[in-house]
């Protein structure tokens, strides 16, 4: 399914007030990004932190699983100098990736439910609000 541009910026206005909200609700101090920042919150602390969302999948694994592509930056863009944290929001599920474990790549895929016992590696991020405290 293909969104328009005005109707992504909406779902990415949306999805920031919702992670602004459940940080909040944790006792996160955040606040959205003033002016035109290259990330959308600002904790109390300084960090930054990179909201991404998908609400429909990319692509689906050989045996039926979904996968969900996240552009974090654009290329030749560093992630490292977007933001501290990137939060790629999953329809309601929510990944707190640090960009420390980026490893530098400004695009990832994560695939959920993994439908695995093993964790993968976006997964072990799924609501990882802690690392933000």
């Amino acid at each position: 399914m293909k969104t328009k541009p005005q109707d992504a910026v909406k779902l990415g206005i949306g999805a920031e007030a919702t992670v602004l909200d459940k940080l909040n609700s944790l006792g996160i101090n955040a606040r959205p990004a003033r002016g035109h920042m290259p990330y959308d919150i600002l904790l109390s602390d300084g960090r930054r932190v990179e909201v991404k969302t998908r609400f429909f999948t990319s692509k689906k694994t050989s045996d039926g699983r979904p996968v969900y592509d996240f552009i974090l930056c654009g290329t030749g863009v560093d992630p490292h100098d977007r933001a501290d944290f990137f939060i790629c929001v999953i329809i309601d599920e929510f990944f707190v990736i640090p960009t420390e474990n980026l490893d530098h790549r400004g695009h990832i895929s994560i695939q959920w439910p993994t439908g695995h016992m093993k964790r993968s590696k976006w997964s072990m991020y799924h609501n990882q609000f802690d690392l933000l405290k």
